[in-house]
């Protein structure tokens, strides 16, 4: 059965087009040649500005390393839990199917279970 798409999943949708829409159609006007003359004119920083765009890049680097290696581990310890021994064979497990709309309509019901 394919998937419907409801009311729920419209504002996600829509912001992420929206938000995806509105940098590129700012670039869009914008003319490269200027804004890299711009550029360069503004070029020198003062050593407190380059040290600390400095220092951010390196914690930038050391940021996305970290989380390269975090995905790393997660993914390995999925597989190893995906080849864990269950302890029993699910083909054979028997599952209990739960009633969700089971309501008990009196206090008598209640009384009785």
């Amino acid at each position: 059965m394919a998937p419907r798409w409801s009311l729920p999943r419209w504002p996600p949708v829509g912001s992420g087009v929206l938000f995806g829409l509105l940098p590129a159609l700012r670039v869009s006007a914008v003319s490269p040649s200027g804004e890299l003359q711009e550029a360069c004119r503004g070029s020198s920083s003062s050593r407190r500005h380059t040290t600390m765009r400095d220092g951010l890049v390196v914690s930038e680097l050391a940021f996305a390393c970290v989380l390269l290696v975090s995905a790393g581990l997660l993914i390995r310890s999925f597989v190893r839990v995906l080849d864990m021994d269950l302890g029993f064979e699910p083909e054979r497990a028997a599952a209990p199917g739960v009633d969700a709309s089971f309501r008990i309509s009196s206090l008598d019901q209640q009384m009785l279970t």
